[in-house]
């Protein structure tokens, strides 16, 4: 209960302390400003390399669901895309896994 005053408190003094129109003579640097486009630039970088696997798959499962819903006249057999399907589940060599036969 302490702990919450004291953090409204704090939020209190960082809103008063930011709305006040002192000028703050503040720069910032090329040392730091490049150390903060390469952060950026990382943190870019990991969520593309994060990222490409999930939207991959996805991408195959919509494929998957596509001709699943095109043969809309007759029943849908056991092999249509399922190996497709099944190449989502199995871990590729990329991966660190490697994909048996």
């Amino acid at each position: 209960m302490a702990g919450s005053r004291f953090g409204l408190r704090l939020a209190a003094v960082a809103v008063i302390l930011s709305l006040s129109p002192a000028l703050a003579m503040a720069y910032i640097d090329p040392g730091n400003g490049a150390y903060m486009v390469q952060a950026l630039f990382t943190v870019v970088a990991a969520g593309i390399f994060y990222l490409r696997h999930p939207i991959q798959s996805l991408r195959a499962f919509g494929r998957w669901i596509a001709t699943r819903w095109s043969h809309k006249g007759s029943a849908p057999e056991a092999s249509d895309g399922l190996a497709e399907l099944g190449d989502l589940m199995t871990p590729r060599a990329s991966d660190g896994g490697s994909k048996e036969a």
